[in-house]
Parts: structure tokens; sequence; C-alpha cells
């Protein structure tokens, strides 16, 4: 659930939203306010398995594994290389190699899990939240590297102001 919008994902795939639509984060063209859950039309009829959401952008998985973002694209937090708000769902090209299960939206990053175990982050790193060694922002995904060979199992993603 987002600062100000939510986003419903019924059994069948089909993806709701409702809310503030201020930065696009409804992924609907139109309205500033949905105060009704009305569905999304994602590209190319696609089914949603997982989705998340932070104060002004959303982000959801489909089963295919494909990860699609919209909304307010500050910082790179949406993962497209270029940066700006999108009113449409828009599919993060630099993960479509990978499989992707699982996302989590912080304020100002994202994070991501593949199938095979491997993490990825982009977005603000202004706290060191995107997991590399460098603090400038990452338009788009960079895999995180373990001290040890490990796989990732969960992604858990909080809010930095």
């Amino acid at each position: 659930m987002g600062l100000s919008h939510t986003a419903i994902l019924a059994e069948t795939g089909q993806l709701y939203v409702c809310g503030s639509n201020g930065a696009g984060q409804l992924g609907i063209n139109g309205g500033f306010v949905q105060y009704s859950p009305v569905p999304i039309s994602m590209p190319d009829g696609v089914e949603v398995s997982y989705v998340a959401a932070a104060d002004t952008y959303t982000a959801a998985v489909t089963k295919e594994g494909a990860l699609y973002t919209w909304g307010g694209g500050e910082d790179g937090r949406l993962g497209h290389p270029e940066p700006g708000n999108l009113s449409i769902p828009t599919r993060i090209k630099g993960l479509s190699a990978r499989r992707v299960v699982k996302v989590g939206c912080g304020m100002k990053h994202m994070c991501a899990l593949d199938d095979q175990g491997g993490a990825w982050s982009w977005g603000s790193a202004a706290y060191g939240q995107l997991g590399v060694a460098d603090v400038h922002a990452s338009l788009t995904p960079v895999e995180l590297k373990f001290a040890r060979e490990e796989e990732a199992e969960g992604i858990f993603v909080g809010n930095i102001p």
C-alpha cells in the first residue's frame, strides 16, 4: 500500500487501484483521485502475481516474471534509464533476462528478487540502501553481491525519508 493510494490484486491476476493519482501511481490516465477501485490495463494483457507500492509509485510482477513500474520516478526509483513520472505500467528492460518473483518499494528506491536467488536494487543510494559501494542514484537495476556465495531468499525494503 502506498502513502495515499492502494493496489489490490484479485485472484484472477487483475490489478485494481484507488486513491491519489498525482504522480501517475494508479497507472490510469486522467483523474487526480479515484475513490473506488478500478482495474488497470496491463500491457499485452499480462496477469499480475505480486504487487508493491510506495508513496508515489507502484510495481507489479507478472506471472511470467516481468516487472512493471509506474508513478513518481524521481531518483530513478522506477528502474528505467530515463527518470521521470510514468502514468502507465512500463516494463523494466534491465531485468528482462531475469524472472522476477518479488519486489519491494522503499520511499526512494526499489529492490527485486529473481528466481535464481539474485537480488537487485535501484533508485536513491543516499543512505547506502542500494547495497552497493556508491552513494549516487542508480536509474537501472544493479545486482547485489554478497560476501559469501549465497542466494537471496527474501527481500524487504524500508522507508528512509
